[in-house]
């Protein structure tokens, strides 16, 4: 005889972070979000074991959207507006988890496990982008674009937090605007690099 089917459950990261929107960072449990859920409590450790493994895995389904993008969507296009298409399509993937990333960010923000997880989620995806924009970097010169996206990412990423304008204006002049910093920064690193004997980028 067959079994049943088992009701559908809900996307079990989503539902996180919308128990972190609903209680807040210090009401948040594993046991509350299985109840709520339906899944068993060693699923949600199989996935959560930490607390920090919701940044982690947040980080990486952002990392999947990102990489998803076509390669022939980016023939064509500059580095500048490569890195553009990049940041937008990670904050489009973000968009379910803006209301617990609100509360998360202002009430556990500062947490050192958190700011570790977060740091090394945002060096990852600095690298990928770089691979992604055919940014031709290597050694030292990688190592400080990967910082300086970083960067850019963490403004941008507050700038999103309060921006709930349905075609993201806000966070898109920001962005904007962080590129052109990023752009300064990469003409005066190619002179300095180019000065020690080192090849620059390709335009």
């Amino acid at each position: 005889m067959a079994k049943p089917k088992s009701k559908t459950r809900p996307d079990l990261l989503e539902a996180a972070f919308t128990h972190i929107a609903d209680v807040g960072w210090a009401g948040w449990s594993p046991k509350s979000l299985a109840a709520m859920t339906g899944y068993e409590l060693a699923e949600v450790y199989d996935s959560f074991p930490v607390p920090a493994a919701l940044v982690c895995k947040l980080a990486e389904r952002l990392d999947k959207a990102m990489l998803a993008i076509l390669q022939g969507e980016l023939d064509g296009l500059s580095h500048r507006e490569r890195l553009f298409e990049l940041f937008m399509r990670r904050f489009d993937a973000m968009a379910p988890f803006k209301p617990g990333l609100r509360r998360l960010t202002r009430e556990a923000g500062m947490e050192p496990e958190l700011l570790l997880a977060g740091w090394c989620n945002l060096d990852r995806m600095a690298g990928w982008m770089l691979e992604l924009a055919e940014i031709p970097y290597s050694g030292l010169q990688a190592r400080l674009a990967r910082r300086a996206l970083m960067l850019a990412y963490a403004r941008l990423f507050s700038v999103w937090l309060d921006d709930d304008s349905p075609d993201l204006a806000t966070t898109m002049a920001e962005l904007d605007k962080r590129l052109d910093q990023l752009e300064r920064a990469a003409d005066l690193g190619d002179r300095l690099f180019a000065g020690f004997g080192r090849r620059p980028r390709a335009a």
